[in-house]
């Protein structure tokens, strides 16, 4: 799926950006291209930024007037250093009225598998939880039975050395 979107105000309103986002095999492409806004006439090249499912937090939607506005917040601030005017962790981008029903479309795709990508972390964190509580276990079992085992051998020690007192006394 492919969405365009423009994004004003940049440079401190000296330039717009605009492009297409894309999500497909579970990333998230943004390509884009900034233009000049007094004259139109000097354009940047095109550049593209990628996010895997694991760099996103969330995806928002919004509407306004006449445009929508597509909020993704992001997780590290490293995958923003290449897009233009982006605020904390927040990328702001406006999409026109006419494809409204392609930003319903990829917000709910992304926030489906953003979810799913999140319910996988939280089941291999699960197991690994589950795992090292099972090696836990395995290792009190051990120390139990190396417990008994050696408080065995100390009434054994404790007894024969009783015995051998008892002994001595006697021959005295």
């Amino acid at each position: 799926m492919i969405l365009p979107f423009k994004k004003t105000s940049v440079y401190a309103g000296l330039g717009s950006t605009s492009g297409i986002i894309k999500f497909e095999n579970r990333t998230l492409q943004i390509e884009y291209q900034t233009i000049d806004e007094l004259f139109k006439y000097f354009k940047s090249e095109a550049r593209q930024v990628t996010f895997q499912l694991s760099d996103i937090e969330s995806v928002e939607m919004k509407s306004g007037w006449f445009s929508y506005k597509l909020f993704i917040d992001v997780r590290s601030l490293k995958a923003l250093d290449k897009f233009p005017a982006v605020k904390g962790n927040r990328i702001k981008l406006k999409v026109s009225r006419t494809h409204r029903e392609k930003l319903k479309s990829l917000k709910s795709s992304l926030s489906l598998a953003i979810s799913e990508h999140k319910l996988d972390q939280l089941d291999s964190h699960s197991d690994e939880y589950e795992y090292e509580n099972e090696s836990l276990k395995n290792t009190a079992r051990t120390d139990g039975n190396q417990g008994q085992r050696s408080g065995r051998s100390d009434q054994k020690t404790r007894g024969g050395l009783q015995n051998a007192l008892e002994k001595r006394d006697q021959l005295k």
